[in-house]
């Protein structure tokens, strides 16, 4: 896969709103520590198979991971009230789509093969 496969050399860049890095490379979401203003996040058609290393995106709302090899979500829990809700939109329609579907309480994998764990 071209482009990159590593996020690096953003730290000077502090005050970005929205983060472009699809179609490329990246195996691990990282190099975000100095993102704290970033609401937008796109990282769909890498190869993450993981959601981690969020913390810092306080403010993040939108996050597109599509078309990778997610299976784990780890550490969102409620420092990020605004995505969490879309992730349990996505929840939400997985448990329709699989009634016996689980809920939230701490670990679980969902009948798609995501795991969710809180914080």
């Amino acid at each position: 896969m071209p482009g990159f496969n590593i996020v690096e050399n953003l730290e000077e860049y502090t005050g970005l709103k929205c983060l472009w890095l699809e179609c490329n490379g990246l195996q691990e979401i990282s190099g975000l520590s100095a993102q704290t203003e970033l609401r937008s996040l796109y990282l769909q058609q890498n190869l993450l198979r993981r959601i981690e290393n969020l913390e810092p995106c306080q403010k993040l709302d939108t996050l597109n991971v599509s078309n990778n090899l997610i299976r784990t979500i780890e550490n969102l829990g409620m420092s990020h009230p605004t995505l969490v809700t879309i992730l349990l939109i996505i929840i939400i329609i997985i448990t329709t789509i699989f009634p016996s579907g689980p809920g939230l309480a701490g670990t679980r994998m969902l009948p798609s093969g995501f795991y969710w764990s809180q914080g």
